[in-house]
């Protein structure tokens, strides 16, 4: 499915549009094709395929079609598109010898007037776009396609209502475009926008083909304008129990289960509001029959921002987010592409959104060293647990260190579920220059709006002790004691050096705490 969706702002509700760029997967990340994220006003833009023929679109794992995605920012500014507002001069690449016989036309001001028909030998390279007004009455349908060798250069095709705003637009990596519109909802000058992608020379055919049929009034005397509540032309009929829906403020409240014989008519919208509460997950889908009418589906937070869309062109939709960051109101909505007409079944379960209790933090010392020498390494492990009755979206443990000591704070992805345990292990490193002491680490769980600390004793020992471990065990024996205690009273040496009464207390300490030397 190739729509592009969106929904009316207003005061009090939340600025939803949905960005329903072509892809393979349900996810919103849609991390094999980037998003165009720069349609700023999607109320403007009743569609956007990318394709003429959704049968011949392009690879969308292709690279060079990703780079291409990439690259196009917008049909507003047309940052990447040659467009009637920069100062680049459009016939600066272009040799007077491959002008055709429509220039000059770089613009919507010099558009040739054209009807429809084919239009052979065009041409157009680096900067130049070409543009072309045609005369179209309210319902007729037009379709324009080019033709050109992709090989020598990439042209893209626009069609822009007499607005100026886009209609469609076609962005493939093949040798051909297609863009079109079905019954037109006014009359006026529409205009046709051929440009070269990678600012080559290339020469194309173009046809435009206009049905002027009468197309504006519906079957049942709707003009299939602009809906009294902003909601661009959708039904309010009561073709379903939950209509009116078409607009946020006016979502129909729902919770988790099937819902059936719900309806979209002419590409209208269904809201649906739902209430889920921090860390909820929620899974919707929707069935319906592709051939009988192309549905969307969207997923949207408390603040109108996307959370998922599915746009496949299969019988169903689906959309899911786990672990909401936050407890509000949020919104599902369905759409028909275009002017799509279709019953639906809708199918939406919840996870969590009943738990209603608070989360609780409970941190528990795993290991710990006895002690270590200046400038070593040394590890502990906390567990953290969730003792309370509700989930939480985010949680671990923060660590306060005495100077000298340094280890990370700890994160918990995916936040941590009531009665739940998480083990972490935590490097620390210390300093050459601490002195020899007894010092504190604090470490601190937190588990949602919840915390608890405990603090663990480290004591920082002599690296020298070594020369004293006279019966060479890797410990402090007690012979080792008697023998330290034994020189420092007669004034005899150790390892070379004079053994003082702070060595005696030092050797004292190893040999208690069993402490590596």
């Amino acid at each position: 499915m190739t729509g592009l969706v969106g929904a009316a702002s207003a005061q009090q509700s939340p600025d939803i549009s949905l960005d329903t760029t072509p892809n393979t997967t349900s996810n919103s990340d849609l991390n094999e094709i980037s998003q165009l994220k720069s349609y700023s006003d999607l109320n403007r833009i009743p569609q956007l395929k990318s394709y003429g023929d959704l049968n011949e679109k392009p690879n969308s794992g292709s690279d060079a079609y990703r780079n291409k995605i990439s690259k196009l920012k917008s049909h507003g500014d047309l940052d990447e598109v040659p467009d009637s507002s920069s100062n680049v001069d459009r016939n600066q690449t272009l040799d007077p010898a491959d002008h055709d016989e429509f220039e000059p036309n770089n613009e919507f001001t010099t558009a040739a007037s054209i009807t429809e028909g084919t239009y052979s030998d065009l041409h157009t390279a680096g900067n130049e776009a070409d543009y072309y007004a045609v005369t179209l009455d309210q319902g007729d349908s037009i379709e324009t396609s080019i033709d050109f060798d992709h090989d020598v250069g990439d042209l893209d095709l626009l069609l822009y209502g007499p607005d100026q705003t886009p209609l469609d637009a076609s962005i493939s990596i093949t040798d051909g475009e297609l863009v079109s519109a079905t019954d037109v909802s006014e009359s006026g000058t529409y205009y046709i926008h051929a440009y070269v992608f990678d600012l080559a020379s290339v020469s194309y055919d173009m046809d435009v083909a206009v049905d002027s049929s009468d197309g504006g009034d519906g079957d049942d005397g709707s003009d299939g304008g602009d809906g009294d509540d902003g909601s661009d032309g959708g039904n309010d009929g009561g073709n379903d129990e939950y209509e009116p829906n078409n607009v946020p403020e006016t979502a129909a409240s729902i919770t988790e289960g099937t819902y059936s014989n719900l309806q979209i008519v002419d590409g209208e919208r269904d809201f649906y509001a739902i209430t889920l509460d921090e860390g909820a997950s929620i899974e919707t889908s929707i069935s319906f029959d592709h051939a009988t009418g192309d549905l969307d589906l969207g997923l949207f937070g408390p603040d109108g921002e996307l959370l998922d869309s599915s746009i496949s062109v299969t019988d169903d939709e689906y959309v899911s987010y786990s672990g909401v960051d936050e407890s509000g109101t949020y919104y599902i909505l369905t759409e028909g592409f275009g002017s799509a007409s279709a019953p639906y079944d809708m199918n939406v379960a919840v996870d969590g959104s009943g738990n209603q209790g608070t989360p609780a933090a409970a941190i528990d010392v795993r290991t710990a060293p006895d002690a270590v020498s200046g400038g070593e390494s040394f590890n502990m492990t906390f567990a953290v647990t969730n003792t309370g009755d509700g989930d939480a979206s985010s949680g671990g443990i923060q660590f306060e260190t005495p100077a000298g000591v340094t280890g990370p704070n700890v994160f918990f992805t995916g936040g941590i579920e009531s009665g739940a345990q998480k083990t972490e292990t935590v490097s620390f490193e210390t300093d050459t220059s601490m002195s020899v002491g007894v010092y504190t680490v604090t470490a601190e769980a937190v588990v949602g709006e919840s915390s608890d600390s405990t603090t663990v004793p480290v004591e920082i020992i002599d690296n020298e002790l070594s020369r004293f471990d006279l019966s060479d065990t890797g410990t402090i024996t007690n012979e080792d004691v008697l023998a330290t205690i034994q020189a420092n009273n007669n004034g005899t040496n150790i390892g070379g050096e004079p053994v003082t009464f702070q060595d005696v207390i030092d050797v004292i300490r190893a040999h208690n705490l069993e402490t590596p030397v």
